[in-house]
C-alpha cells in the first residue's frame, strides 16, 4: 500500500493487473488501463508547500474512485501518477470512465491544512484497451502513456484515447475526430 494515498502501490498493481490481464486473455473479457496524472503537481508543490501537495495527492485518489466499480483497481505509479484498472470494460466504457473522473476531480476544492482558500487542480488522462492498443500490460502502458502525452500536449485537463498497435491517438475534443499519430509528433512538454 502507497503510505500516503491508501491506494496500491505499484508492485501491487502491476500483480495485480498481470493476474486480470491473464483472465482476460482466458475469458476474451475486456480490460483497460488508465494512466492519470496530476496537472501542474509541482507548481502547487512550489506554491503551498509539500503539506499541501500532500493534501491534494490524497483528495486526487479518492477522487479517482468516484464512479468505479468495485472490481476496478486504482493504484499509485509514483509522484503525481495514478494507473487505473477497468476490469470488464472496453474501450469505448474505459473513455468515458476517464471522462466522469475528470469532471470530478476537476470540481473537487482540496481543503489544504495551512490554507485559508482551497486548492483545485485538473487531471489528464491517457486511456489504452487490451487488444485495442496492446496486449501485454507493458504495451497497455505504453499506449496510455502516450495517450497521456497527447492529453498533455493537448493543453491538459482531458481525456486521450490510444488506439491501435501504432499508437495512434483519438483526439476527443476535435468535431472531426481526427486520428494524430503520436510517434511523429514528440515535442517536450513544459
Amino acid at each position: 500500500t502507497d503510505p500516503k494515498t491508501g491506494l496500491a502501490n505499484s508492485s501491487y498493481w502491476r500483480e495485480v493487473a498481470e493476474r486480470e490481464l491473464a483472465r482476460a486473455r482466458g475469458g476474451r473479457e475486456p480490460l483497460a488501463v488508465l494512466l492519470v496524472d496530476i496537472d501542474h503537481f509541482k507548481d502547487v508543490n512550489d506554491r503551498y508547500g509539500h503539506l499541501v501537495g500532500d493534501d491534494v495527492l490524497r483528495a486526487v485518489s479518492n477522487g479517482l474512485t468516484h464512479g468505479l466499480r468495485p472490481r476496478d483497481f486504482v493504484g499509485r505509479f509514483g509522484g503525481e501518477e495514478f494507473v487505473v484498472l477497468l476490469t470488464g470494460s472496453d474501450l469505448e466504457q474505459a473513455k468515458h470512465a476517464a471522462e466522469r473522473i475528470r469532471s470530478h476531480v476537476a470540481d473537487l476544492s482540496v481543503e489544504a491544512s495551512n490554507r485559508r482558500e482551497p486548492v483545485q487542480v485538473t487531471i489528464s488522462i491517457g486511456v489504452a484497451a487490451f487488444r485495442d492498443s496492446g496486449h501485454s500490460l507493458h504495451e497497455l502502458h505504453v499506449a496510455a502513456d502516450t495517450a497521456l502525452y497527447a492529453a498533455k500536449h493537448a493543453g491538459r485537463n482531458c481525456v486521450r484515447v490510444a488506439e491501435g498497435a501504432r499508437q495512434q491517438v483519438l483526439d476527443l475534443t476535435s468535431d472531426a475526430g481526427r486520428v494524430i499519430d503520436l510517434r511523429s509528433q514528440r515535442t517536450p512538454i513544459d
